[in-house]
This record gives C-alpha cells, structure tokens and sequence, in this order.
C-alpha cells in the first residue's frame, strides 16, 4: 500500500508538468487529450480521473487571448443604468461626422488631430453603397483617394478615436439615390430598402465584400476602432415604413431584422447595434425595432435650432419608445445645414448651438456633431430632395461645421463647442503648423488661359455607342449611373405643332437641326411648385416667355407649359413639357440633351428615373425612331478625348470657316470641352486652393483627370475646392464641361450659335471660397 501511495503523489505532479510546460494551452489538441487520456487510463484512483477530466477541459476550452493583457482584452460597447460602459468605465460618446469619400486620403492626420483637440472621442461615418460598387457586376472599389475604407479607419486608429460606422444600405447623406446604386433601378420590380428579394441580394452581395474584409477586422471585440455599427438609417423617414393607420409596417420590420440577422448570425458582428431617427414617436417606431431582445438601441437625430426645452422634448421621445436603462444618444446633433443650387449658403450661428448643447453635456447625453467636417461632393456623386419640387445639391458639402471643407480653419463654432465638451476644460492646442492643420498651405496660383476647345456636338468620333429603340431610354435602362444623355431624333418632314416630351429629368437643352434653322431651348429658369391634393400630387401648369428663334429673329418654339408632380402611389416624379415648334422645310434633326443633376436621396421621389423615362411626341404623333447616347462626362471618357483630333484652339480659324452672324439673345449655346494647363515650378510648395469658375455658366471641372464637380452660375459659391494632393510641380492639366459653350463654326454645321453674353475662356485659381454674389453678406442664409 505504501509503495501504490509513493507513486500516486509522483505521478500528478509529473502530469501536470507535462500539461502545462510541455503541452501548454495552444498545443494541439491531439496530442493533449492522448497525454490526458493515457494518465486518466493509468490512473485507478477515482479522484484523480475527476482531476485529469477536468484539466483536460480546461486545456481543451481555455482561450489563448485569457492570457492577454487587461488592456488587450476584447472590448465591447455595453450599457447599464442609462450610461454606456466601455473598460468598465462609464463613456460619454463625443462624436463627429466624417465622411471620408469627401475627404481626400492626404487630409484624415489633419482632421482626425483636429477632432481630438475639439474634444471628441469617437468619429461617425457613413459607407456609400454606389460608389464603391458603381455596376451590378460585383466589382468593388475600396482604394483610391476618397474610397479607401480601411485607411480611414485605422488612421482614426492611431488617433485613439473610437468608431461608429454606418454600412447602410441607404445613407442619405444627400449624395445620389441616398448612396443606393443606381443600377438597382433597371429592374422595373424593384422596390428598395424593403424585403424585395432582388433588393436583399444585391444588400448580401455588397455586404459580403464589406463587412468580413473592412468592418469586422476592425470591430473593438477584435482590437479595433469601431465600437458600434448602424442598421439602415432613418428608416422612420421611408415612405413605406408606416401603414395609413400609423402603425409599423410589418414588411418593413422584417426588413430591419432581415439586415441584423445578417450582421450578427452571417458576418459575427457583435459589437453595439443601433437605428436612427427623427425626434417623433412615429419615425422612432417606424425606424427602430419593436422587440427590445433583439439588442439595437434607438438613437434620435434634431437641430440645427434647439432650445434646451426643445432638446428635452427631442430626447423623451426615446423614453416613449424604449426602456429607461438604455442610453439616450443624439446620433445627428445638426449643427449646419447642406445647400441646394440657387440657394444661398446656409449659416447656424455657434450661439445656437449652446444651449441645446450643454443641456447634453450637463445630462452625460451621447451625442455626434452632423457634421464635424462636411467635406465635398467630388464629381457628380451629390443628390437631391424633392420637397414640393426639385432640388439638387451643390458640390461643396461644407454644411457651416467646426472644421472647414479644406480641414484647414477651425471656426468660432469649433472653438464654442470645445469650450463646452473638453475633458479638461481648457482651449483647444493650436494646429500642427501655424500656417494650417496637416501642414499643408492655401495658394492662389492666378489665371489659367483654357483655350483649347473639343465641340461635343462636332465630334461624334468620341460619343460612346449608341442605342437605337422605339422610345428614348433612360438611364438606368443603358446602365448609365449619371451625366447626360443625348437623344437624337430625324423628323423627315416639315412639321408644325407640339413637341411633347413625358417625364424628362432634369434639365435638357435643346437644338432643332436643319439646313437653314436651328435654335436651342432650356427648361433651367423653371422652378416649378406643387400642391399636394389626395392621392397624386395636383399639377401646376406654369407658362413660360422663353422663346427658341433662328437667325432671322422667326420664333421656331415657344414653350406651352410644362407640368410637374409626383404619383403618391407610385413615388415616382411625373413632368410633361410642351413646346410649341416648327421644323423647316425639308425636315431636320432633332437633339435633346438632358442632365442628371443628381438623384433624390429621401422620400418617395427616389423611384425617379433620369433622362426621358416616357415618349417624345410631335403634333400628337409618338416619334418611334430615338438614338439613346450616354455621356457620363466621368474621368475615363475625358480621358478618351486627351488624343481627339477635334481640338482646335480658340480663336484659331479653319480654311473653310464662316463668319456667324450676330444673333438674337435667347439661346443656350452648345456643349463643349477646354483645355489649358498650370504650371507649377520645381521646388515650389504645392497647397490647396480653390478655382473660380465664376465667368462660366455651367458644367464639370477636371484636374488632372480627377473631377472637382460641378459648377454652375447659380451659386451660392463661384469656386470649387481643389485639394493640395491633386496637383503636382510641372504642368497640370485644367479641364472644362461647359454645357453653353460659343462655337465659331456653327455654320458648318448648320447650327448657329446664340450667344447671351461674352465670356473670357479662363479659370482662377484664388486662395479661398468666393460666393456668386460680390456681397457675401447677401449670400448667407441663418437659418
């Protein structure tokens, strides 16, 4: 009996020495379990079979990462007694909107130094469906200047700034379509952000590259930044999510679970889910879930002018729809406000920010300033509300925030705001460099002469391919995701009557070829106002004075009227316009060129299809013979143009050319390209600056191929930001989209130009943003 004793207490201790210095938790599994299985085998004694047993399950489940550092350790947004936790200390969520796709990659150290010295602890951003998958064919775009997602998000890493990132679907954010791809309209069924099941699989396919690849990665519960992820946005604001009764519809709370079941069961994402709404009971019961168990808070969205009365008000509505232990959290605290063309900019004084403010801070209310930096819509990625009629957003996203467009001036908003929020109470430190945040300066670098000149309508050797059909076709039908669209059409014969053209968007120019006439027509001056009756939107007939005239002073067109609405049970914006019009003798050409200025991003107008979704008729006929051609005006046709031998120089005549006639003011003129190039000197500090556009009416700038946006007489802004990383010493290649452009040989053509004013073909470059009007008093708006 002594000598089975004397080798029982050897063999444990020798055991466990092999356990855990020989096969130490990590080691394959095959060889711990042969090891525990033989000693448990070996072992009569009961109570250590009980021992090994249990060892081995301690080897067998006992995670490496137990091992880690307290400060290694997964970490997890979680809440308790109406205060989010996070290292089991308590956080008060200070945060601000960026979007990086309107930041240039150069500028996130800048403006993530910026946010930091503000006082914010976490950064909000939206991901844009359209841009990083811009065709159906599942290839996707995550690098670049604007569109690298990763970098964003570990550069707000290295910063110590916390993430809450909002993967969609929909985004709104007032770019096009509200973020969704275009191409989702060419499928006649669609109906988005629903349980459509075209819809969801054209969600799971964009997910399945986004999610696993840039989010979980990077998700706190795995090291890294982002501590809480949105489900869609501001769903209480679909027109679909309410019943007429009021109450939710059940379609769309199976598609609210549908996108977290897949967040949580397919990709694992097991960090904090959360919705967002407006500050009314019934957008938050549309928007948010009504099962608590499924573990998504509600969060609330106001401003810009906020009482601190008003601001209670705003945050009971989250007592009204969910329990008191869940944090309450403002996730747009708006403190801007976006523009519209023809509008001027839109200015919230930092005053009115205070109050609602430091309601927020006195009650450890989480919040996100909407935007800390708004940034800039780059090429034609801005969209549009319909309110009553239609307006597009301009390229500057400024939205009046703390920091600039260029991430280079801190504003008296932002240093108000972080008097009020900073931890320690004390003035924000001064950016990197005295001269601008990142160390990057602004420079005017002066005039730029643009005088090499490409007329579109004379080079048809670099149209794109078009389609033939019985009926024009839009642009989601050809795969068009933005840009114009011409529409060509032979009218074999004199013809005197209506030209009717059926749900035209958004803006056409128009041209009536022929031997001896010709004249163009623009729908731009109309602003057309609705009223809302019933069930479809009751239509205005609105008269216009434009006339279209030929040389010899004849109206060739007049406009009857045009009228506008939106079909309430479609959601689908509905026009017609009328125009009066006679072709010559011996018929002619008739060209319609219509642009998309950007698709409505809210509200039941977002169904609209861009170009002319109808028919085009003449003296009541519907014309069956149309050429769709797609212009996108995007940096790969540009790029195209670069060897054309269309080029000509401005003020250079052909051997054949003509001399035009003075005609009639009136008319549009026709679309065409300049070139020119500024030239920056070895050695030279490159900076950001901006181009003023303000001698030209309307049309898309290029710089070095990457397209600035848009431009337009219009206003409120003459200029367009261009960033410091877009140029390089040496020559730099200036490209202009003029939509009214002068052409001298019109003659030739048989078009005949109608000049309404003499513009010097130059762009300049100045040292900061210049508003439309001389008097920038006169051009902001306090709302």
């Amino acid at each position: 009996m002594g000598k089975r004793r004397d080798t029982a207490l050897h063999t444990f201790p020798c055991s466990f020495f092999l356990l855990v210095f020989v096969f130490p938790p990590g080691s394959p599994i095959w060889a711990r379990s042969l090891l525990i299985g033989a000693m448990t085998c070996a072992s009569s004694c009961v109570w250590r079979r009980f021992v090994f047993i249990a060892v081995l399950a301690y080897s067998l489940y006992w995670e490496p990462n137990a091992a880690l550092a307290a400060d290694e350790r997964p970490r997890r947004l979680t809440y308790n007694a109406g205060k989010f936790v996070l290292d089991n200390k308590q956080l008060q969520v200070k945060s601000g909107s960026v979007h990086y796709w309107r930041v240039h990659e150069t500028k996130y150290d800048a403006v993530f130094e910026a946010a930091k010295a503000m006082g914010l602890n976490t950064i909000d951003t939206y991901v844009p469906w359209f841009m990083h998958q811009p065709t159906s064919n599942a290839t996707f775009d995550f690098d670049g200047p604007l569109l690298n997602l990763g970098k964003f998000l570990d550069t707000a890493a290295t910063h110590g700034l916390h993430v809450m990132l909002r993967v969609g679907p929909y985004v709104c954010a007032e770019v096009d379509l509200g973020g969704l791809p275009s191409w989702l309209l060419s499928d006649d069924t669609m109906r988005l952000r629903s349980t459509h099941g075209a819809f969801l699989q054209a969600v799971r396919t964009f997910w399945d590259e986004l999610v696993p690849k840039y989010v979980v990665p990077r998700l706190s519960t795995r090291g890294g930044p982002i501590i809480a992820v949105q489900v869609e946005n501001e769903y209480g604001n679909h027109a679909g999510a309410l019943r007429e009764d009021g109450t939710p519809n059940p379609d769309g709370q199976a598609y609210l679970e549908t996108l977290r079941r897949m967040l949580v069961d397919d990709y694992a994402v097991d960090v904090l889910l959360f919705t967002s709404d407006g500050a009314s009971v019934e957008q938050q019961i549309a928007g948010g879930f009504q099962d608590a168990s499924k573990g998504v808070i509600r969060t609330v969205n106001f401003g810009p002018h906020v009482t601190q009365a008003t601001a209670e008000d705003c945050l009971a509505v989250l007592d009204a729809v969910q329990s008191a232990d869940v944090p309450k959290m403002v996730a747009e605290l708006w403190v801007g406000w976006f523009d519209h063309w023809g509008e001027r900019h839109h200015v919230v004084p930092h005053t009115a920010l205070l109050s609602p403010m430091r309601h927020l801070m006195s009650k450890g209310v989480s919040f996100n300033l909407y935007m800390f930096m708004g940034g800039t819509n780059f090429g034609l990625t801005s969209g549009a509300n319909y309110f009553r009629s239609y307006y597009p957003t301009t390229t500057s996203y400024d939205y009046d925030a703390p920091l600039d467009e260029s991430a280079r001036r801190r504003t008296a908003k932002f240093d108000a705001i972080a008097a009020l929020i900073r931890d320690d109470g004390e003035p924000p430190p001064p950016p990197s460099t005295a001269e601008s945040s990142g160390g990057i300066p602004v420079r005017a670098y002066g005039s730029v002469v643009v005088d090499g000149r490409l007329s579109l309508l004379d080079c048809p050797s670099v149209w794109p391919r078009g389609t033939n059909g019985k009926a024009p076709l839009t642009q989601e039908a050809i795969g068009q995701r933005y840009g114009w669209t011409l529409y060509r059409v032979v009218v074999p014969e004199s013809k005197k009557g209506i030209l009717e053209v059926a749900d035209m968007r958004d803006r056409m120019q128009m041209w009536v070829l022929g031997s001896n006439v010709t004249g163009s027509f623009d729908t731009s001056p109309l602003h057309t106002h609705m009223l809302q009756n019933g069930g479809v939107t009751a239509e205005q007939e609105v008269e216009l004075s434009h006339r279209v005239r030929a040389p010899d002073d004849r109206t060739i067109g007049r406009t009857v009227h045009r009228k506008d609405g939106v079909d309430r049970s479609t959601g689908r914006a509905t026009s017609r316009l009328q125009l009066s019009l006679h072709v010559p003798h011996g018929g002619g050409k008739l060209e319609l060129f219509v642009e998309n200025r950007g698709r409505v991003n809210m509200g039941r107008g977002m169904h609209e299809s861009k170009g002319i979704s109808q028919y085009i008729k003449l003296h009541r006929r519907t014309i069956r013979n149309v050429t769709t051609i797609p212009f996108e005006i995007d940096g790969g046709f540009v790029s195209s143009l670069k060897d054309s031998s269309c080029w000509t120089v401005e003020g250079e005549e052909s051997s054949n050319h003509k001399p035009t006639p003075e005609l009639p003011e009136g008319g549009q003129g026709v679309p065409a390209f300049y070139r020119g190039s500024m030239h920056i000197p070895e050695g030279d500090v490159i900076g950001d600056t901006y181009l003023n556009m303000s001698h030209w009416r309307r049309g898309v700038v290029f710089v070095n191929g990457f397209a600035l946006g848009r431009y337009s007489e219009e206003g409120p802004l003459s200029t367009l930001f261009v960033p410091a990383a877009l140029l390089h010493e040496g020559s730099n290649e200036i490209l202009v989209f003029e939509q009214h452009a002068h052409v001298d040989n019109m003659r030739e053509l048989g078009y005949y130009d109608i000049k309404t004013r003499a513009r010097p073909r130059r762009v300049t470059f100045v040292a900061s943003h210049v508003p439309v009007s001389d008097n920038e008093a006169n051009q902001r708006d306090e709302l």
